[in-house]
């Protein structure tokens, strides 16, 4: 996962050098632990080594982390926000079950209520889950977090930045 990591980072470097102004310092122990306490489980080591990388992006501006889908990556303090808050709505009957659980944490946003979520579950340990406000099907994209950064790997090798919607944010 590091390799891959790594390999974002350069590609990331050589076809957009400003997007790295977007990305926060890496998160801390301490950071893991308040969402560890806030989901009363462990978080996966490889989402721990994917944000001791970076601990999210920047919100303003507003600039996707993810090609496809438009994403940003969150940092922990905006995970724990929004985990709070689909969590309440679940308690209130607002969103149903088969929509948001909580054995999803949210890690990316494309700030329509939607969020690319790694599942904390005993049975499904890592793998990685579309939370959907709007479809009641649960998607599963991924089995780990390495799988849907090495897929993402791909996209930003081929992805076109020079008429990407985003460059004048930057």
């Amino acid at each position: 996962m590091q390799k891959t990591i790594e390999q974002i980072e350069a590609v990331l470097a050589q076809k957009i050098p400003q997007f790295a102004k977007t990305l926060n310092p890496p998160a801390t122990e301490s950071d893991f632990e308040a969402l560890e306490t806030l989901v009363g489980n462990k978080l996966p080591e490889e989402f721990k080594m994917f944000y001791k990388w970076h601990n999210g992006q920047n919100r303003s501006p507003y600039v996707a982390f993810h090609v496809e889908t438009h994403e940003i990556l969150m940092p922990i303090a905006d995970i724990i926000e929004w985990y709070d808050e689909l969590s309440g709505q679940l308690d209130t009957g607002d969103i149903e079950q088969h929509r948001w659980q909580r054995i999803w944490v949210p890690f990316t946003d494309n700030g329509s209520g939607d969020s690319t979520c790694i599942d904390i579950s005993e049975e499904n340990f890592g793998q990685i889950v579309i939370q959907d406000g709007w479809d009641d099907e649960v998607k599963v994209i991924f089995n780990s977090l390495t799988d849907w950064l090495e897929d993402l790997l791909v996209k930003i090798k081929e992805f076109d930045y020079s008429n990407w919607d985003y460059l004048d944010r930057l």
